[in-house]
This record gives C-alpha cells, structure tokens and sequence, in this order.
C-alpha cells in the first residue's frame, strides 16, 4: 500500500496487477515442452485470416490479447521496490482501434471523415426521415507504445528491492524447462546471476514467480509468439543474465581483460558468437573516422550556415581506432 504522504513520483512508481494465478494455467510449460511437430506444422499452415473478423470467436480472441497484454508488461517492464511490490517502471500509451458495424435501426449510417479530421455521420431513413445515429462498434486490435523509464535496473538495484520480475520468473521454472532453453540453465537459480542476486522473495501480490511465469507463457501463447520464437526470446533474457557474470581486471598499463574466462565461454555458447569477438566488443571501444575533402560555396546558404559539397577531386576515406578501456570503463561500457 501507498504512503497517503506520497509525493507525485511516488505515485507514479505504482504498478497495479490485474492478474490472478489460476489453477487452469498449470501445465502451459508442460505443454509448450509436449508441442509435436505436425501439431506445429497444422499451425503455420492456417491462413492469418482464417477467423473471420465478424466472428464472436474473433472477437473474443482479441479482447484476449488486449487483456493478457497486462502481464508481459508487468513482468517486462515492473519491479520490487521499497514502496511497492509491483511497481512500473515504464508508461504506456494505448490505441484501441475498432470495426465501425452497420446501424441496427431502419436508417442507413455512413462515417465519412472531414477535412478537419472529424468524423462525420450521414444517415439516411427509408422512410424519408433522417436521424444521427451512433454506429456499433466491435474491438479489432490494440496498438500499445512502451517507454522504459529505469533501464539502469537491468543490471543494479538497491538493497530491498529487485530487478525486473521477469528474470526471476524464468529462474523459478521447472529445471526441464530451463535446460530446454539453454542446457547451463537448468539447476540454476537467482542467487547465481551477478544482474539478479539472491532474491528478497520469490511472490509478489501473493503468487509465486512460478506462477507468473505461467501467466507470461500463456500470454505470450495468446499473441502467438510460441516455439523456436518464444525460445529466442528466453535465450535473449539467458543473455542478459551471463554478461552480467563476466568479470573484469587489467594489467599494468591498465587495459582491461576478461578475467572469468569460463563465463566467457558461456556467454558464448548461448549467444552463439566467439569469445574472442565477444571479448574484443567488451574491453575495447571502436570508433569511427571519416576524411573527407569538402569545398564551400559562400553564395549558397540556409539559415545562415554555408552549404558544403564535396569536391569532383576530393577523397573520402573512413577508419576505425579501436581505443583500449580500463577495468572500470570496460564494466561500465557493458552495464550501459
């Protein structure tokens, strides 16, 4: 609960969950895991329209997804705080968008749209009247715009408090589930990620990580992100979580070297680039030189500044200097 005290900002850190654990949701990991081939292969092979938009099935399934919608951004996007278990760390913008329906009355609706941007209603009676009547409208999607307020939260937070919900949530499913994203990840838990930490507790609202977790699976279900894109989408969070296992320490002229060459190799492994290529794009900063040989014309200018244009003879090259980085600037690079 909130201080009555609170400032606006405090406010603002409230996130309010809307979901509840079901027993119904249990078994969706399970399921994801038994998914056969051809059962797959039945699901690509429906056409992306082969529910007709008219349908009270269709319209179900979208009301769904509008719906579940709430906890991939609450375990994406909120956290523990000292003020609130459950509070957002990100805002939200949302568009409905609707199907205009025909009029149900005797009077025949059109929605034209003015110049101005309003929209118009002209209705004709069959029995000579005219009235304006509101047309029916079904929910056809919904276009939500997402704003990460706290990303530094990814990688620290204070003592209290946690980081996302969403890496505890996949630490705290079943070890079969996690090997099957990513071998190394099947015994381990919070505590063995230097981004999560030993977790203050494993519920937020009364309902276990586990338990969210389902909801997250299932969500994710409804929006039809399942199978080798929902398993990309886990090993991505698996990467987040080993690089924030690389340590770093540097030698006499303070360059910077990776000094858990075994964590290196993981992060490797699960992200599928070499640890050499992962090692130089950590402990070095590339950048980017360009010479060109311009020529200005004095008598072509905007807003006061003279145009430049290169010149027929001029030369234009472009090289890298690859700057080393010290321990410091090597773990601060990474948690950027």
């Amino acid at each position: 609960p909130q201080d009555k005290n609170s400032t606006d900002a405090d406010k603002e850190e409230a996130g309010v969950s809307t979901t509840d654990a079901k027993d119904t949701k249990q078994g969706v990991l399970n399921n994801e895991l038994d998914t056969t081939e051809e059962e797959k292969q039945e699901e690509e092979d429906l056409p992306p329209d082969h529910i007709d938009p008219a349908s009270n099935d269709a319209n179900a399934l979208i009301i769904l997804r509008v719906l579940d919608s709430n906890p991939l951004l609450e375990a994406f996007g909120s956290a523990k705080t000292c003020r609130n278990d459950n509070s957002s760390r990100f805002s939200k913008y949302n568009r409905l968008q609707f199907h205009i329906q025909s009029s149900t009355s005797t009077s025949t609706n059109q929605i034209n749209l003015s110049s101005d941007g309003e929209q118009q209603l002209n209705s004709t009676s069959t029995g000579g009247a005219t009235a304006a009547t509101a047309p029916r409208t079904t929910l056809a999607g919904c276009i939500c715009e997402t704003y990460l307020l706290e990303k530094s939260r990814v990688t620290s937070h204070e003592t209290g408090e946690r980081t996302f919900h969403i890496f505890y949530q996949l630490l705290s499913s079943p070890s079969v589930y996690k090997a099957s994203i990513w071998e190394f990840l099947g015994d381990k838990v919070p505590q063995d990620f230097g981004f999560v930490g030993k977790p203050i507790t494993n519920e937020i609202e009364g309902v276990s990580d586990a338990m969210r977790f389902e909801e997250v699976i299932m969500a994710l279900q409804t929006v039809d992100i399942t199978g080798d894109i929902l398993r990309t989408l886990m090993r991505a969070l698996c990467v987040v979580l080993q690089l924030g296992n690389i340590t770093f320490d540097q030698n006499e002229d303070e360059k910077a070297f990776i000094k858990s060459t075994d964590e290196l190799d993981r992060l490797s492994e699960v992200l599928g680039v070499p640890s050499t290529e992962i090692e130089e794009a950590l402990i070095q900063r590339k950048i980017g030189v360009v010479h060109s040989k311009y020529t200005a014309d004095p008598t072509k200018t905007k807003n006061n500044i003279v145009e430049m244009k290169v010149d027929g003879k001029g030369k234009e090259s472009q090289e890298h200097i690859k700057v080393d980085l010290s321990a410091h600037d090597a773990r601060e690079s990474r948690d950027a």
